[in-house]
């Protein structure tokens, strides 16, 4: 993965290939694992839109990898938390359109932090996981 012209994260299969990761689970003796997106995917930079757009493509992945050995995985999706209101109602269907149990949210949402008190609505639905990492677009 390149951020610009710069080498960021080496990728393999692990990332995307169900049996590879169980088998690497089996090796290190864990029993299950919660999937999640890159902080690079969060999409806070894009338009609400675009976010939206990314945003079903990635839960919709991560929900896949998921119904493909539902006893060893559960998953986290995202959302376009750029907007708070929008982001409020995509999380209402969070678990009945991709099955997810909750969201990963940036250590920034457009360089506003996630306790700002317009994020206060989202704190009530589904548990949010404090990505690890920055916002590539800031």
């Amino acid at each position: 993965m390149l951020l610009g012209d710069k080498p960021f994260r080496e990728l393999d299969s692990r990332s995307w290939d169900v049996a590879r990761r169980t088998e690497d689970m089996d090796a290190d003796g864990v029993d299950i694992q919660l999937l999640s997106p890159m902080p690079e995917l969060l999409s806070y930079w894009f338009s609400v839109g675009d976010a939206e757009h990314v945003a079903d493509h990635v839960n919709a992945h991560i929900a896949e990898m998921v119904a493909r050995n539902p006893r060893r995985f559960r998953g986290f999706g995202m959302a376009p938390l750029q907007d708070p209101g929008r982001a409020a109602t995509y999380l209402e269907s969070l678990r009945s359109r991709f099955g997810l149990i909750g969201i990963e949210i940036g250590s920034n949402i457009g360089g506003i932090l996630p306790g700002d008190t317009q994020f206060h609505p989202l704190w009530d639905g589904p548990p949010l996981f404090p990505g690890i990492g920055y916002n590539v677009g800031d």
